[in-house]
């Protein structure tokens, strides 16, 4: 079968619908959704939400597949929004938090026990107090402390120790996460 030119000469193979008619051109058919949706948003809208509510497994099934397939992409797109706004990603931040105080709870208190066992007893009073002024430091720069190895790497995990703390920028700092390795 060779394919056919539609009136606005998009190329498509031509395929019969249940009453043996012949289907609208894939192309052409896009275009008009899309338009409608547009001029149509809450339509559409309250009728996606009922396609999702009628279909939930298929639903969740596809959103996991497009998510599995364009990871990479959809993490890059997710981190060039979060630097281009700060402020929205910061308030959203705030508010996830405020709205999951538990989950915050325990991941902080996650952070402080593996801080204490990353610790080690013969620090003596004199690390302590460099531990102290780093902190000090970070705080009037307007910086945050990173630990060179992370505490909770996944393939190895680093102390709570002067020599493994450094100075670094929020942004940096958040974006290298768990991860061992130059900034």
């Amino acid at each position: 079968m060779e394919p056919k030119l539609c009136k606005k000469g998009h190329s498509y193979f031509p395929v019969l619908n249940a009453k043996g008619k012949l289907k609208e051109c894939p192309e052409c058919n896009r275009v008009r959704a899309r338009a409608w949706n547009a001029s149509n948003k809450e339509r559409h809208r309250a009728r996606s939400k009922k396609w999702v509510e009628n279909n939930r497994e298929r639903h969740l099934a596809k959103v996991a597949s497009d998510y599995a397939s364009n990871r990479k992409e959809r993490i890059a797109k997710t981190i060039a929004w979060q630097r281009a706004n700060p402020d929205k990603y910061n308030a959203k931040q705030r508010a996830w938090c405020k709205a999951n105080l538990g989950k915050m709870n325990a991941k902080t208190a996650k952070r402080h026990a593996a801080k204490m066992q990353r610790t080690p007893k013969w620090l003596t009073n004199q690390h302590y107090e460099q531990i102290k002024e780093i902190y000090l430091s970070a705080n009037a720069l307007g910086l945050t402390v990173d630990h060179i190895v992370p505490l909770q790497g996944a393939n190895v995990s680093g102390l709570h120790v002067p020599w493994n703390l450094r100075l670094l920028p929020a942004s940096i700092n958040y974006a290298k996460g768990n991860k061992t390795g130059g900034v």
